[in-house]
């Protein structure tokens, strides 16, 4: 693909912000006030100012960003089916499932995931539900029986959207929000806990004609928006359809004059599309992203349908929105029904929530059996998909490199982090100025490749990224068998780390020490040599033959894993001393000096409160040509650490600068291995000789303590 796109301008409206609140008919709005568009099909508005890349997720779920695009496609990204997840999660004859609507929410205080679903009436009155709950420690397996909650002061026909206004709601008496559809249109009921339920109206709210409504808050524009479903005719289509709609409202009683915002069009949408809801709305960045359910009742599951009368295929569909008004449409299937016969959804596949749980999307979704209309009391159930965080869909290159071209951006933040799959050789990026020229310091050679499969790739070049603010600027990337899915901007340095390199990456490899150290069993009171591959490098045994050590070093490591992994390492070792060595990979990621005083002052904290008695060593973070440019920050971080190591006489620095340095002020290179980074046998030795006479002796400390 090689063209030049055009780009959507939010339209900036106050789209029923100052309007009185609607009273009339949904359905009996004209078909043109809508911001339905269809991805594809509709073109977007070109830009005359540069955007703005904020702290946050950028998707690539489209083209917005681009200018061009050569040598790459774009590919949605469809769930698969995992056989170890239990589904369906929620049984309709266990657990009473009688609807494809449900919430599910994580607590933010327990971490626990909540769940509410459309369950069945005692005498299976198919038009009347009843609220179910369920909770469970994973999102995954749920607790049973399930709860029936009693009605919110009045009959549920069908619905549930529940909205958690969260442990600072301004009103905690109704903190949890219930969305259901009775009696001609939308109601809405209030609960302190999300399980007793009082109406907030006795009236309608909003009315309309088909029998389906969902609830959701924008966190992006702070306000509550409604999706309602209406049943009737349009020019661009034959017959009635049910067709989804928009209300927005800042206290939930008075609501905004409706607006279309998904609506089939006849040469694309094949068949008899209609769109029975769409819910499971999901914010990333500037973008929500919602799940439209999308039904074919002209199309039947099976040839020949079982039963004969068996009718109706249900599939999910994206729908993205950057301004909460206009949403695109994207016509291609997102997750379809199962292919095999006799599978629990094999007739419908509708997602209707999303939950990010770390670095994946829980998708909950309903799924019917055989048809629309057959057996709903047992074959209506819940299952549950995962993807990759903000993996929608990509823009994948092949063999020969693709290449894609941002439009101008101003870049507000101090890194970037990449979004992608490399499944053979690399993305790489670049940024140019706004006319397209390479910026020096920021060229595809100043950068590494990225390789591998991650959510969170750091973008790193030789000039720090801040140094372009409010310039602007295009970033320019490289694939080759390679897929991209979405840049984040990080306000700082130390955000990026954390999110790119979270210490929950090391887990294989600390799971390995354990072995290695229950298997070896070392005395308690040795002395712990902890930190990153210096550590991992020094030949204990050989160095200090006449003090009992132990290696708990790990290569590539940062001080904050060292705290995080201090109470499975260190602290069970009861050490009578431990030696640190880190702050050296930190500053090469990007982290300041204070960052590192900060991180060693958790660890000294953390191991002074669990083992009062035992001296921590710091090694002061040595000068090295591989790294020489980052000295003045590292020269800055050792000064930070000792003095905070002033403050208590458990907590040594110790100083190696001035034995690594040569006469003429630059790191000796006899002391390096050809890396220029880690130490030879002359370094380790010469270090050696400092240490052991530390660890042997004690000399005189300020007196303190944390």
């Amino acid at each position: 693909m090689n063209w030049t796109c055009l780009f959507l301008i939010g339209t900036c409206s106050t789209w029923g912000a100052t309007d009185a609140p609607f009273t009339g008919d949904a359905e009996s709005i004209s078909l043109s006030e809508s911001g339905a568009r269809i991805y594809g099909q509709d073109l977007m508005l070109k830009r005359d100012t540069p955007l703005r890349l904020v702290p946050g997720p950028h998707l690539f779920i489209d083209d917005y960003y681009f200018e061009t695009a050569e040598g790459v496609s774009r590919v949605v990204n469809v769930p698969e089916r995992d056989a170890r997840i239990p589904n369906p999660i929620v049984a309709g004859k266990e657990d009473g499932c009688f609807q494809p609507y449900m919430t599910v929410l994580r607590d933010g205080e327990t971490g626990r995931f909540r769940l509410w679903f459309g369950r069945r009436t005692d005498d299976s009155n198919a038009s009347r539900s009843r609220l179910g709950y369920m909770e469970s420690p994973d999102g995954i397996h749920w607790e049973r029986p399930a709860r029936v909650l009693d009605d919110p002061g009045g009959p549920i026909q069908f619905g549930v959207s529940v909205v958690d206004d969260g442990a600072g709601a301004a009103n905690p008496a109704q903190r949890y929000k219930y969305a259901w559809w009775f009696d001609g249109g939308l109601r809405i009921a209030t609960s302190p806990d999300g399980l007793v339920w009082a109406p907030l109206s006795p009236a309608v709210l909003i009315r309309q004609n088909h029998d389906i409504t969902g609830l959701f808050y924008d966190p992006i524009r702070s306000r509550y928006t409604a999706t309602i479903s209406v049943y009737r005719p349009g020019e661009t289509w034959q017959g009635n359809r049910r067709i989804s709609m928009h209300s927005h409202s800042a206290d939930l009683l008075h609501w905004a004059r409706p607006r279309y915002v998904v609506l089939p069009e006849t040469g694309v949408d094949e068949g008899e599309t209609q769109f029975y809801a769409m819910d499971g709305y999901l914010a990333r960045g500037d973008l929500l992203v919602g799940m439209v359910k999308v039904l074919r009742d002209d199309l039947k599951a099976d040839d020949p349908p079982d039963p004969p009368e068996a009718y109706g295929v249900g599939y999910t569909s994206l729908a993205w929105s950057r301004d909460g008004e206009t949403w695109w449409r994207d016509p291609a299937h997102y997750f379809n029904p199962d292919p095999i016969p006799g599978a629990w959804d094999h007739a419908h596949a509708w997602i209707d929530e999303q939950v990010l749980v770390g670095d994946e999307v829980y998708l909950y979704y309903g799924g019917y059996a055989r048809g629309h209309k057959i057996n709903r009391f047992e074959e209506r159930q819940i299952g549950l998909v995962t993807v990759a965080r903000d993996r929608y869909a990509g823009w994948a290159g092949q063999s020969a490199p693709g290449r894609i071209v941002t439009a101008p951006l101003i870049l507000e933040g101090a890194a970037l982090s990449v979004n992608a799959r490399v499944d053979g050789v690399w993305v790489k990026g670049q940024i140019t100025d706004a006319a397209g020229k390479a910026i020096e310091g920021f060229t595809f050679a100043d950068a590494a490749p990225l390789t591998g499969d991650k959510v969170a790739h750091l973008l790193s070049w030789k000039r720090p990224l801040d140094e372009l603010a409010e310039k602007p600027v295009r970033l320019e990337f490289e694939l080759t068998n390679a897929t991209l899915y979405a840049v984040e901007m990080f306000a700082n340095m130390r955000e990026a780390v954390e999110t790119t390199m979270p210490v929950t990456r090391w887990e294989d490899t600390i799971c390995k020490l354990e072995q290695r150290l229950a298997k070896e069993q070392p005395a308690k009171g040795a002395t712990v040599f902890a930190g990153s591959s210096t550590m991992v490098l020094w030949d204990l045994p050989k160095f200090f033959p006449n003090i009992a050590t132990v290696n708990c070093g790990f290569s590539g490591s940062h001080l904050r894993d060292s705290v995080y992994y201090a109470d499975r390492l260190i602290i069970p070792l009861a050490p009578k001393a431990i030696v640190v060595y880190a702050g050296d990979n930190d500053i090469a990621q990007g982290l300041t000096a204070e960052d590192v005083a900060d991180d060693f002052g958790k660890f000294a904290q953390k191991i002074c409160v669990a083992l009062p008695e035992t001296r921590i060593l710091y090694l002061s973070i040595k000068p090295s040509l591989a790294r020489w440019d980052k000295w003045p920050v590292m020269d800055r971080a050792n000064k930070l650490i000792e003095k905070f190591c002033r403050t208590d006489e458990r907590v040594e620095f110790v100083d190696m600068t001035g034995m690594s340095l040569g006469p003429d002020g630059k790191p000796r290179a006899d002391f390096l291995r050809k890396d220029g980074l880690h130490l030879n046998e002359k370094g380790y030795a010469a270090w050696t000789e400092v240490l052991a006479s530390r660890l042997t002796g004690r000399q005189a400390r300020p007196e303190g303590r944390l």
